[in-house]
């Protein structure tokens, strides 16, 4: 029993930045990144790492868009491409590490798209989603140490166990995840309106994942899903449309007009990725669009991983030429 109690005295309220929700977290932040980084060099030694630099340098190109608007751009960030065609996920480990599989970005297609699943990675990570959930796991295995002692004084011993494992995982552990995938929704809309993307790009990604899961028969009732059905998920996002437009707007230098507010294009990836495997590039580009307005990105030095900040007055083109501030070298 002293082992359970032992995080707690480590424990301390955390207020979720943007949502201002309260939550009570057994594990110091020290402890929380070393775990992060642990996991994500261990993925790294036994996952194959994507060499295609183009899509390498897309990844990391949205992902310091997103990280430095977002309420961490002191954590250490580093984007990672996994080369699994098959796998259509992403993740964010406390501390910034990002994780991209090559298979999302057949559903992501273009620069917004993608955006919005690194916007709703990085919210998960720095609303201390994984710490909370370690937190109740801690809490829950407390209580199946109370109704095991219960359980062997009793003479229904394996009802008292499973009816407890059942109640735990149906209405505390999985109702407790899709609040954290609804507030991931929202902080994630707000990052990549902050970072310059029209936030209604996320609504038409997730379309575009509910058309790809029916297509696959990947559909489950909500009430045993960690995630909330498309259908609510969209509905919820566009709840939080008219709040990101407004962000979206602000971040572009532009004045709203309700009347016709047209989405800016964006970069998009082209047949490139989707035939990677025959190493065909139908189109000749990576982007077939721009965004229209001022764009500040950073971008790594692929000679001494140095990061440099650049500023397009019309927003980033693929093909211009940087000088690192720290070696001199010079990189696309």
């Amino acid at each position: 029993m002293a082992l359970v109690f032992v995080p707690i005295v480590m424990a301390g309220c955390y207020t979720v930045p943007i949502t201002g929700r309260q939550t009570f977290i057994l594990i110091d932040e020290r402890s929380e990144l070393t775990l992060g980084l642990k996991a994500y060099e261990e993925l790294k030694k036994e996952t194959p790492v994507s060499t295609d630099p183009e899509i390498t340098a897309l990844v990391e190109r949205v992902g310091w868009n997103i990280a430095r608007v977002s309420d961490r751009p002191d954590f250490e960030w580093e984007f990672t491409v996994f080369d699994k065609a098959d796998v259509q996920n992403a993740f964010c480990l406390p501390g910034g590490k990002v994780g991209i599989y090559t298979g999302i970005l057949e559903v992501t297609e273009n620069e917004a798209g993608l955006a919005t699943i690194i916007a709703h990675e990085t919210a998960h990570a720095i609303a201390k989603h994984g710490a909370e959930r370690y937190s109740h796991g801690i809490m829950m295995a407390l209580g199946a140490v109370l109704v095991d002692k219960a359980a062997n004084e009793s003479r229904n011993e394996e009802r008292w166990k499973i009816a407890y494992g059942l109640g735990s995982t149906l209405f505390l552990a999985l109702p407790h995840s899709r609040q954290q995938e609804n507030e991931a929704d929202y902080i994630g809309l707000i990052y990549m309106a902050r970072a310059g993307y029209d936030p209604r790009e996320a609504v038409e990604l997730w379309r575009r994942f509910a058309a790809y899961k029916e297509e696959e028969g990947l559909k489950i009732p909500e009430f045993l899903s960690t995630h909330p059905t498309d259908e609510t998920r969209i509905e919820h996002l566009e709840s939080f449309l008219p709040e990101a437009l407004e962000v979206y707007h602000q971040a572009i230098g532009q004045t709203p007009s309700p009347a016709s507010i047209q989405p800016t294009a964006t970069p998009a990836l082209t047949a490139k990725i989707k035939t990677r495997d025959s190493g065909r590039d139908e189109t000749g580009s990576l982007f077939e669009g721009v965004p229209v307005h001022p764009q500040e990105i950073i971008l790594k030095c692929p000679y001494c991983s140095a990061m440099n900040k650049v500023t397009f007055s019309a927003g980033y083109r693929p093909g211009v030429h940087v000088r690192c501030h720290k070696c001199g070298g010079t990189f696309k």
